[in-house]
């Protein structure tokens, strides 16, 4: 009689899990499909409008990079410290991506007091910068801050620089998808990040997010 009843109780017990059990694996499923729809990457922010002029004189808005995956660094011509490694390393980046009207690299000068078009074109020259598909911004310091601080959460500080240095930046690579969705943060001063780095940016471009 007990061994019936303990067997009734499984019974009922397993009816009474089976739903939440479909539930779990429905939600899981769902959430595998939203990580694959978005390469797999985590979305860690978004991009808002913003207004600068490339090294070209030609104007760059957030419209110009819609439907394009991107990724932005950090510099100004005048430092002798990480700006030319970051510079190095995304030209290093940029070797290992496929030429392609859907993939940028973005460099923002930290200084857009002194990096007018001219000298950003001039540091472009200088350091041997493919600019097919790599972009050199300056514009209005209150749009580069708006762009850095506001959007990447970034530090970024003319105050406290050093005579390497004399703006304080954040010497992160910042990867965004095609919607101006942020998806990772990369050390632009490591060679090996640039390796990772390709193969998630190869990754968004396949998953068109």
């Amino acid at each position: 009689m007990r061994r019936s009843a303990m067997i009734v109780r499984v019974i009922i017990f397993a009816l009474v899990l089976m739903p939440v059990s479909a539930v779990v694996l429905v939600w899981a499923g769902r959430e595998r499909i939203v990580e694959t729809r978005l390469g797999g990457l985590p979305v860690l922010g978004t991009v808002g409008e913003f207004s600068l002029v490339e090294a070209s004189s030609q104007p760059v808005t957030l419209a110009d990079l819609r439907g394009r995956v991107w990724v932005a660094g950090f510099i100004l011509t005048r430092c002798s410290g990480q700006c030319p490694i970051i510079t190095h390393n995304m030209k290093l980046l940029q070797r290992q991506l496929p030429v392609r009207d859907d993939i940028r690299l973005v460099s923002v000068s930290v200084d857009p007091g002194f990096d007018t078009p001219a000298v950003l074109s001039a540091y472009a020259v200088k350091n041997e910068v493919n600019r097919a598909g790599w972009w050199l911004l300056t514009g209005e310091r209150a749009q580069m801050e708006q762009l850095v601080r506001g959007a990447f959460k970034l530090v970024v500080d003319a105050e406290s620089g050093t005579p390497e240095e004399t703006v304080t930046h954040s010497g992160k690579l910042v990867l965004v998808d095609r919607a101006g969705q942020i998806r990772g943060y990369y050390d632009g001063t490591d060679v090996a990040t640039m390796n990772k780095l390709a193969k998630d940016v190869k990754r968004l471009v396949a998953s068109r997010s």
